[in-house]
């Protein structure tokens, strides 16, 4: 189960598909949680946010913390959604093609349909991530229990080193 968010608030970034499933993304977004978003906000600010994002709505974050979490919403909703598509597109090919699942009735899509789109998605993580990660930089003396030392995520490769 995720910390940070749900499937439903991943549909609402992503699509604007009205009877798009939001359980699709289910199967990957603590696997990205875990592997990027907690990566980029290193361990101790991932754990301070979890707890604080635990007691909404009932006790509002701080402005600083909201400012983050506004750019993790963006982040992990991205990159849940390529690590899905993915996986989904991966599944999907047949005889046929590739065959995209968005609509109400599935139809073949050519190989640099699929590529494009998940490039765009790819490149929306990208710039997220590297947002979120040069914020945290930028304004790390708001943000104690960040180290910008620790940072284990590289966005350009989607490998795990210090910047």
């Amino acid at each position: 189960m995720s910390n940070l968010m749900t499937p439903t608030e991943i549909k609402d970034i992503v699509t604007p598909v009205v009877a798009f499933d939001p359980s699709f993304f289910a199967t990957s977004l603590d696997y990205i949680e875990k592997t990027i978003i907690k990566c980029i906000l290193t361990e101790a600010y991932y754990n301070d946010l979890v707890a604080k994002v635990a007691l909404l709505p009932a006790t509002p974050l701080s402005a600083a913390d909201q400012a983050v979490y506004d750019i993790v919403l963006n982040a992990e909703a991205y990159a849940v959604a390529f690590a899905s598509y993915s996986k989904d597109l991966e599944r999907k090919t047949n005889n046929q093609g590739i065959m995209e699942n968005y609509t109400q009735w599935s139809k073949s899509a050519a190989d640099t349909a699929a590529k494009r789109i998940l490039a765009t998605i790819r490149q929306r993580e990208f710039d997220y991530c590297k947002e979120l990660g040069d914020f945290l930089i930028e304004n790390k003396a708001t943000y104690p229990l960040f180290d910008a030392d620790k940072i284990s995520y590289e966005p350009n490769f989607r490998r795990f080193f210090p910047i």
